[in-house]
């Protein structure tokens, strides 16, 4: 679990991880926390991206969840992006790349 005192997790979120780890690689995508956190467990990889909606304080650091309101506007598409994964064969690792909307020419 990401973050459980914030709810950044699920119930039954151990025994999902505990039912792919039998596998040689394994990459978990997770949504819904709009930063990046990386976490490699064993021979998982866990990825969560950053959001294109708003920014979230950094668990363990912020009150609480929820959005960061006090951004200044020239900072915010720096803490707002996309994530782009590039998986080429079974032989091959997942790449991603995560980049922010002020590296994009919108």
């Amino acid at each position: 679990m990401l973050y459980p005192q914030w709810g950044w997790g699920t119930e039954d979120g151990d025994q999902a991880l505990s039912l792919i780890k039998r596998f040689n690689s394994v990459t978990v995508l997770q949504g819904h926390v709009h930063q990046i956190q990386n976490k490699i467990d064993g021979n998982m990889t866990l990825h969560t991206a950053r959001s294109t909606a708003y920014p979230q304080g950094e668990p363990g650091k912020a009150s609480g969840p929820g959005p960061i309101k006090d951004v200044p506007p020239d900072k915010l598409r720096s803490m707002l992006g996309l994530t782009r994964m590039n998986y080429s064969g079974q032989k091959h690792s997942a790449a991603i790349f995560d980049s922010t909307l002020a590296d994009k020419q919108l």
